[in-house]
Order: structure tokens, then C-alpha cells, then sequence
């Protein structure tokens, strides 16, 4: 499979099918910062709500390749804790047998997650990158979502973390990722894109994927 360059005024953008993409972090063998762009379905509880199907686009920055028990024991080493965390099998996933930056789902090994360590962004930062949400191709406020959205706690076994320090382990489905900035180089990601194309997000997915540094 082949790959196709677009370059602009102030940036090279390089299209890169899922394959490709699979291949590039595979051979990742340490631990690098990378930013991406995802459209995910806003995890949302289903009685009594008119706004099932709707969907997030985000930008993710966080790392690829970490460890998190490491992560975790490393945060309790700063704080003076016992390095006493030891990280439990996934429910769902398990690593892939091609790369430790790959999951695949436990029941069928088909489906295909990229593995994050989401990184911590200054209160600027985080208001300047909020996620946009999306019902039925139109941009929609988030303050209609929240009665129904999952509500996040944090992790058990994180109790002896700094609140705002805790170290976040994310899987992003390969369908989910649709545009990277990996060492200085950005791609978007080809192919069908399903959730894009039904909600009509590609516009917006490209605004915010034109501000990633």
C-alpha cells in the first residue's frame, strides 16, 4: 500500500492507510509523545435518552510505548509511596501478539486497539483543546449530553495517587484514530472511516487536527 503527500503553506500532511498505521507503531520499541485526533461514541447511559449515537472528537496527546505499571510506580516514587503497583490483565483486551503498543479484543482477536498513556494538559491547554461532540451531523452543546454520560471515577487501584496526577491507560480502536502527529510528521488516516462518514465529523476532525503542534 502506498501513500499519498499533501503539502501546504505551513505543513506536509501524508494520507496512511490502517495497515500502514499498524506497521508505524509497531515498530516503536521505546516511548515517544504523540498527538492524535479521535472520533469516539460519548459513553452514555441508554434510558430515557434522544441523544444515543452521539460522538466526540478529540485531541489526544499521550504517550506510545509506556508502561503503565512503570508510570504508576514511578508517580508513588515521587510521592514517597511504596512501589508496590502491579498493573491487572485488561477485562476485555489483551496485548497483541505482534506489539506491545497493540491490544486485541479477548473474544475474537479481531479488533484492534492502539495502546495510550494519556498525558496531563496545563488548565489552558485543556480549555483551548475541549472535544467537540456531534449528534446526527450537527455540532451539539456538551451541557445536553452530560444527564446521560457515564460518570468517571477514579481508579481503585490509584487511590494513593495525587488527585490530578493519576496515570491514564486509554485503548483507541484503529477506526477511532483519524489523524496523527507522530515525531514532527502528520498523516491522516485512509480508508472508510464509519463513524466519520455517518456524522459528517471530517471537516471538523480536520480543523482540529490543523492545530496540533
Amino acid at each position: 500500500m502506498t501513500t499519498a503527500t499533501a503539502t501546504t503553506a505551513t505543513t506536509t500532511v501524508t494520507s496512511i492507510g490502517k495497515i500502514e498505521l499498524i506497521e508505524k507503531f509497531s515498530n516503536i520499541t521505546g516511548c515517544i509523545d504523540c498527538n492524535l485526533v479521535t472520533v469516539t461514541e460519548v459513553k452514555m447511559n441508554k434510558t430515557g435518552n434522544p441523544y444515543l449515537g452521539a460522538v466526540k472528537v478529540s485531541k489526544v496527546w499521550g504517550k506510545i510505548g509506556s508502561d503503565y505499571s512503570n508510570g504508576v510506580n514511578n508517580q508513588l516514587g515521587r510521592q514517597g509511596e511504596n512501589l508496590d503497583f502491579v498493573a491487572m490483565a485488561h477485562k476485555w483486551a489483551r496485548v497483541s501478539d505482534f506489539s506491545k503498543n497493540w491490544y486485541v479484543d479477548c473474544k475474537s482477536g479481531s479488533k484492534i486497539y492502539l495502546k495510550v498513556i494519556i498525558g496531563h494538559k496545563s488548565a489552558e491547554k485543556a480549555e483551548a483543546e475541549k472535544p467537540s461532540y456531534f449528534f446526527n451531523g450537527k455540532e451539539i452543546d456538551v451541557e445536553l449530553l452530560k444527564p446521560f454520560m457515564v460518570s468517571k471515577s477514579k481508579p481503585k487501584t490509584q487511590d494513593k495517587i495525587d488527585e490530578g496526577k493519576e496515570i491514564i491507560f486509554r485503548l483507541y480502536g484503529i477506526d477511532s484514530i483519524k489523524a496523527i502527529n507522530l515525531l514532527s510528521e502528520k498523516y491522516e488516516v485512509s480508508e472508510t472511516e464509519t463513524l466519520a462518514d455517518a456524522i459528517k465529523t471530517e471537516v471538523r476532525a480536520r480543523e482540529v487536527f490543523d492545530k496540533v503542534e
